[in-house]
């Protein structure tokens, strides 16, 4: 049953969404209708197999969720000034999971066509609040849009760009091809190793020191020299809102957590994850406090602090070593690599 119910309702978004792209005529008089397949990161991290046998989990499907009431899509002019967003979206499933078929419109009038073409940008922002219309997407305001964390399930604040030279025609649609998004958060989660688990428990697992708010999109100055979130430098990812609001004693026993970026580095306070290690033979629990940092071959800590940066995946693998002392594999990944052709709806 569950399986027919979903068939239903990929196929109803299908019939939706080609009704949609089949009517030529935009939503207004004098706009043009935008088309672009937006693709959401995977809840998955990886396709491989980790060595020790554990399998990749599939993640959480609402990690990749969008909020259509909080989904922006707003153009600009070659020069970087926004031209406003576009209106009467829509956003429709396709049959792979995380990617969409996206609709909006905007009077041609706004777009200061060249020949016939318009040449700027597009920046597609998700889950996100404090924009209402296009003065809200300028420079100034989009470099300090700022979120506060939820420890709960939630939407996670996403961004993505593109540039475009492509031709534009009142009572017409154009596609302007994929368009890659990139979450605002850090993952992180730690578990024990596999053959640790049947003599060993965790009792408890908590971070502390991370901040209560982050910035939705990466310094503004590093996100005008791209045209897609998949070519940003590693070094480019973040931008640290800095400031007194905190978060502390945050569970993740048995889950991953969800945070803003957090400056590790030169931070008198960095962050800490705290664990207590249950041994089942002799019900005997044993405290340890890891700090946040680059763990060497052999699993124990170094002096490098570790940054939290925005769309990556923090996995600390936990075990203790021959000398009964606890050691750590810490496995760092960006939180998805999309992979896709550039179809053509």
């Amino acid at each position: 049953m569950k399986r027919f119910f979903r068939i239903f309702f990929f196929l109803l978004g299908v019939v939706c969404f080609a009704s949609c792209s089949n009517d030529e005529s935009p939503s207004e008089p004098g706009s043009v209708r935008v088309v672009f397949r937006l693709y959401v990161p995977a809840a998955t991290t990886t396709t491989e197999t980790r060595a020790d046998g554990h399998e990749e989990e599939q993640g959480e499907t609402w990690e990749s969720s969008i909020n259509l009431d909080q989904l922006h899509i707003v153009l600009y002019a070659k020069n970087g000034k926004s031209i406003g967003g576009l209106e009467s979206v829509k956003l429709v499933p396709t049959s792979t999971p995380n990617v969409y078929d996206v609709t909006g419109s905007i009077l041609i009038n706004r777009l200061n066509l060249d020949n016939g073409k318009f040449n700027g940008r597009m920046m597609v922002y998700a889950n996100i609040d404090g924009v209402k219309d296009a003065d809200d997407f300028s420079e100034a305001n989009v470099n300090k849009l700022s979120f506060t964390a939820n420890t709960g399930k939630h939407a996670i604040p996403m961004w993505g760009v593109k540039t475009l030279n492509v031709g534009m025609e009142a009572g017409n649609q154009t596609y302007i091809g994929p368009i890659n998004l990139m979450r605002a958060e850090a993952k992180v989660k730690l578990f024990l190793r596999n053959d640790m688990e049947a003599y060993y428990e965790l009792t408890k697992v908590s971070l502390s020191e991370a901040n209560a708010q982050g910035y939705c999109l990466p310094q503004y100055s590093n996100v005008l020299r791209i045209d897609d979130v998949q070519k940003l430098e590693h070094d480019a990812y973040a931008h640290f809102l800095m400031n007194d609001q905190k978060l502390t004693d945050i569970n993740m026993l048995n889950k991953a957590i969800y945070i803003p970026e957090f400056e590790n580095k030169n931070n008198s306070n960095p962050t800490v994850i705290l664990l207590s290690l249950r041994d089942k033979r002799d019900g005997k629990v044993r405290d340890f406090k890891l700090p946040f940092v680059q763990y060497d071959d052999q699993g124990a800590p170094t002096k490098e602090a570790m940054d939290i940066v925005r769309n990556h995946y923090y996995q600390f693998e936990v075990y203790l070593n021959q000398d009964d002392m606890l050691s750590v594999k810490l496995v760092v990944r960006k939180w998805y690599v999309v992979r896709h052709p550039d179809i053509i709806m």
